[in-house]
């Protein structure tokens, strides 16, 4: 069974309010769950602590999203749970989709396939798993020894410890990796554009009908803020928040069902 607590990771102890606002509906949505937030100064000692031959290549990163891509990963190998980026927004408990799962992932939205000419994308904005799964070994073992051939900095990101990283260790391991793919509808019903296009709209009315279909049916979505690629993000300035407008309309269109 995976434990039920959520990990959620940022600088320090204090959220900007965009984001505590997002860990709110994680919390609200799974109130007999255990919330834990890591800071960069848990997550060194963690690493010390817990995976001491990790410690020069955790530190030895040249990027900092990259030992905050490894920390989720060491997280969940070691006591197992939930993981989420704090840029993701929870709509209804995904305790239906973790039950009787060893390990959950989600692909993201098919049009970020188009972007990077991928096949398929395996986000690790959200993972859960139980502790020890065969997944995060593989993870940790390729952290160890995979050599980049991207040239760019994000690219090297993605490739080295990020989605790119975790879908090429899953494809290795096959489908008897014991773990349960879902599709993006669930978790990441808009890409990066469509999700930009909310925010800017400002209401799910109108960002059109075919942001509203996408939404109605799924538990959550991620904002795709970025703020190791977008430095702007933190606050999101540039976008009016459409978080308090969303909750309302979700309510509402399932309560007519």
């Amino acid at each position: 069974m995976i434990p039920r607590v959520i990990h959620q990771t940022w600088k320090g102890p204090r959220l900007p309010a965009r984001y505590r606002a997002f860990a709110d509906t994680w919390r609200r949505a799974h109130p007999d769950w255990q919330w834990r937030l890591w800071t960069d100064a848990d997550n060194a000692r963690f690493v010390a602590q817990e995976f001491p031959e990790l410690l020069a290549l955790y530190l030895g990163y040249p990027q900092h999203i990259q030992r905050v891509d490894v920390i989720r990963y060491l997280l969940l190998y070691r006591l197992g749970g939930l993981y989420v980026d704090l840029d993701f927004e929870c709509f209804r408990s995904v305790a239906p989709l973790l039950h009787g799962q060893q390990c959950v992932l989600s692909l993201e939205a098919d049009a970020h396939n188009a972007v990077h000419r991928t096949r398929r994308i395996v986000s690790n904005a959200f993972m859960a798993a139980v502790p020890g799964h065969p997944l995060f070994a593989a993870v940790i073992e390729d952290l160890k020894t995979h050599r980049s051939r991207q040239t760019s900095p994000d690219r090297i990101v993605l490739d080295t410890t990020g989605p790119m990283m975790l879908t090429r260790v899953l494809d290795r391991l096959g489908p008897d990796a014991a773990v349960s793919v879902l599709g993006a509808e669930h978790l990441f019903p808009l890409s990066l554009t469509e999700a930009d296009r909310l925010g800017a709209a400002g209401s799910v009315a109108a960002a059109g009908p075919d942001i509203r279909a996408k939404l109605e049916p799924a538990f959550g979505i991620h904002w795709h803020d970025g703020t190791w690629w977008r430095p702007q993000s933190g606050t999101m300035p540039r976008r009016r928040d459409p978080l308090r407008t969303l909750r309302r309309w979700l309510a509402s269109a399932r309560g007519a069902r």
